[in-house]
């Protein structure tokens, strides 16, 4: 899990969870390490072996969730603070099938994963939740809670999401991920070589009300899935983890309501986006058992496979660009005179470049570090 919401300090910052209670580890933006198996021990070794620590951002820390009954729940980790025990978001009393009882009600409890979207009081989480109980054909079910501002659950989820996203249909493997995007919320699972299949495919697509926008059946390169499946900051980039690596796509999703890779396991579109995947190339590197993928900021993808360990790979690109929107806290507010009159009207073409600090500087002579680039009416933050 790479921190890339640019308003929170850990921005650029990675913890990596491993499966079989053996700890996280946390890297700079740099990749150097911070630290390498923290927090090995109690609780975490009551975690089942078949808990793959599948995690999100939060407020710039580190989600990831348990699936074992004993330890089940959503941890956090803080990059910034590595020395401080990871907490529960589950508050409550946590009962042997690993629900956490509040009230009397059980309202969260174990998950193979979890994602996050939203901001502020608008944030969402995404989970598939084993222990609810919601849908009665069902064991895991994929959910959402409407969380807000809270930092630990205390409401039961607002929206399930039905049987057909659940391990009685779409979702049969059980052992299922999450990522929520732009374009929907991509769940994967576990498929061998040759049963990438419509009813139970190594991925589907689908918008936040529960419509299908693609099928990874209807992907002829697609033959199996380990779970693994990531898309890039902007949107233009997906990565699939399968048995026989990790394939790269471009994507393209502005058309709408055009069926593209679609056929009748996909049901028609109802009013939402549906991207074009064009095969680019793989990645000669896959697991067997389970994947984590994750892109960061700058397009890199980082791998964590069962089999070859965490890995980051700088994805050929003819024109890398990677654009980091200032903190609203460093917005300036209070130029010279020099340059109140160009930040004053909003649709100045003129690009005028700052330090940090907001003194003038000739972006044709700049050292390494960041600076803050002006024009028609916008302010970025820009990494030299």
């Amino acid at each position: 899990m790479t921190v890339t919401d640019p308003e929170q300090d850990s921005f650029g910052m990675t913890v990596v969870a491993h499966s079989n209670a053996h700890g996280f580890d946390i890297y700079q933006p740099d990749g150097t390490p911070i630290a390498t198996s923290l927090h090995a021990g109690a609780p975490f070794s009551s975690t089942s072996t078949a808990s793959a620590y599948r995690g999100d951002q939060l407020r710039g820390k580190a989600v990831f969730a348990d699936w074992s009954d004993g330890n089940s729940g959503y941890w956090v980790v803080d990059p910034l603070n590595p020395d401080i025990a990871p907490t529960n978001m589950c508050v409550g009393e946590r009962q042997p099938s690993g629900a956490f009882l509040l009230n009397g009600k059980a309202v969260s409890g174990g998950s193979s994963c979890v994602a996050f979207s939203g901001a502020g009081a608008d944030t969402k989480m995404y989970t598939f939740e084993e222990d609810l109980g919601l849908v009665k054909e069902a064991d895991n079910l994929l959910v959402r809670y409407d969380l807000g501002e809270d930092d630990t659950i205390l409401r039961a989820p607002a929206f399930d999401f039905g049987r057909r996203f659940s391990d009685s249909s779409y979702l049969n493997n059980t052992n299922v991920e999450i990522a929520a995007t732009p374009l929907g919320l991509f769940l994967a699972q576990l498929r061998y070589t040759g049963n990438n299949a419509a009813d139970i495919p190594a991925f589907i697509l689908i918008d936040y009300e529960g419509n299908i926008l693609l099928n990874s059946a209807d992907i002829p390169e697609i033959k199996s899935g380990n779970s693994g499946i990531a898309l890039s900051a902007d949107a233009r980039r997906l990565a699939v983890g399968t048995m026989e690596g990790i394939l790269i796509y471009d994507v393209d999703c502005n058309l709408k309501n055009t069926p593209q890779l679609l056929n009748s396991h996909t049901p028609q579109l109802l009013n939402s986006y549906t991207p074009q995947l064009t095969y680019s190339h793989t990645i000669e590197d896959s697991a067997s058992s389970f994947a984590q993928l994750k892109f960061d900021a700058a397009g890199n993808l980082h791998a964590l496979q069962d089999n070859t360990g965490y890995r980051v790979y700088a994805l050929e690109n003819p024109s890398p660009v990677a654009v980091t929107p200032a903190k609203r806290s460093l917005a300036i507010s209070d130029m010279s005179s020099g340059t109140n009159a160009a930040f004053s009207d909003p649709d100045s073409s003129d690009e005028l470049w700052f330090d940090i600090f907001g003194r003038p500087v000739n972006d044709r002579q700049l050292c390494k570090g960041i600076y803050l680039k002006h024009k028609g009416g916008k302010t970025t933050k820009i990494l030299r």
